[in-house]
């Protein structure tokens, strides 16, 4: 099953945000979809504002630790079951089974016309 992490990258300024990827699919070896957020999106319920990243090597699933080129290093604050609704340049959808909620997230997340994106919780969808 496809999977989303989310991580805490401390920058070498003291500065930190977090990085959310997904597996696209169940190929271990595909790029992953990756969002940097100034909130948790698996806390609270939004919306928030997002920024869409190039797709990170998939090894960003389990890696903890210090980046290379002095970029900082990342911890891992959650991970989940992902399903992967729709994605395309101006459009995500998803759903997370948090490792540590009783219920799993749905989330939407839509380009605005300044070219952020704005990540949004829907009621579960069945």
């Amino acid at each position: 099953m496809p999977r989303c992490v989310l991580l805490l990258h401390h920058t070498p300024d003291g500065a930190s945000h977090h990085d959310w990827m997904f597996q696209p699919g169940d190929d271990p070896e595909e790029l992953l979809i990756t969002f940097r957020l100034d909130e948790r999106p698996d806390q609270g319920a939004g919306p928030w504002r997002a920024e869409r990243l190039d797709d990170h090597r998939p090894a960003y699933l389990d890696y903890q630790g210090p980046l290379s080129g002095q970029r900082g290093h990342v911890v891992r604050l959650a991970d989940a079951d992902a399903t992967l609704w729709s994605e395309s340049p101006d459009h995500f959808e998803a759903r997370c089974a948090w490792n540590h909620a009783d219920t799993p997230r749905h989330y939407t997340a839509a380009r605005t016309p300044n070219g952020a994106w704005l990540v949004r919780l829907l009621p579960e969808r069945r």
